[in-house]
């Protein structure tokens, strides 16, 4: 069992991953990292360079990978499941949202959770003026498929979600990615107040939103092909430099 002194660090040791029946053919080859108490990783790299696949190995929501990927020297896989789970937060590009009222997707796999801890959620997020638009406020339906709200404010609740779970550890996979450059600054900066003290892992689709992380691990092929902070990187001139200068901060 998985209990709040035990998660002090994770990591991972040349695991590699397929999604295809190709022989040979991997998706992550030899990835190896480690988060230390209140790190904060960082994966870049061009589309289909294997982070999200980092993200969702993470989650478990694969188990056919070579390798380990060890919480405190013990393989995840020993893991109980549902209580693994429940000490991660992930914000993400396609979060889930359930057909209901906002304040049911809040307190999901959540207990004794308060409307006045759902709207403190929002204050921290930079978000409250957004619930304060919905005539019904956290009673606002959501509907299939999240079909009565927009794209930015999915994303807007899942980031409130992570920020009212309190996870130890945070994994955000492009999770700004549908707001405005002025929401996303404003929810960043309340993403990086949350992440202070805990350990977390961001795939991110603009530079400006990992230059504070410890440790950017740059990808290409399933490979780490670089790694070290913003500035070492930038200095290094090399694939991480090149990446943000093709890309216009977009990665």
């Amino acid at each position: 069992m998985i209990n709040q002194k035990l998660i002090q660090q994770m990591e991972s040791y040349h695991f590699k991953m397929s999604h295809s029946n190709i022989l040979n053919f991997y998706v992550l080859k030899h990835v190896s990292f480690k988060i230390p108490v209140k790190s904060k990783l960082a994966f870049v790299g061009p589309s289909g360079s294997g982070k999200t696949s980092i993200i969702q190995l993470i989650q478990r929501f694969y188990t056919n990978y070579q390798g380990e990927i060890l919480l405190d020297g013990v393989d995840i896989k020993k893991y109980d499941l549902k209580k693994y789970r429940s000490y991660l937060g992930v914000g993400q590009q396609e979060c889930v949202l359930f057909n209901g009222i906002i304040k049911q997707n809040m307190v999901q796999n959540t207990q004794n959770i308060s409307a006045n801890d759902i709207e403190n959620a929002f204050i921290l997020a930079n978000t409250q003026e957004y619930i304060n638009t919905f005539y019904e406020g956290l009673q606002k339906q959501v509907g299939q498929r999240c079909i009565q709200i927009s794209g930015g404010q999915k994303q807007k609740i899942a980031i409130a979600r992570v920020i009212l779970k309190q996870p130890q550890l945070i994994l955000l996979d492009e999770a700004t990615s549908a707001l405005d450059s002025q929401n996303e600054n404003q929810v960043q900066k309340s993403l990086n107040t949350l992440m202070q003290n805990k350990k977390s892992i961001s795939v991110a689709h603009t530079i400006s939103t990992i230059i504070d992380c410890d440790i950017i691990f740059v990808l290409e092929n399933g490979q780490i092909v670089e790694q070290g902070d913003y500035q070492q990187l930038m200095i290094l001139k090399n694939h991480f430099y090149k990446l943000q200068q093709n890309s216009n901060n977009q990665i």
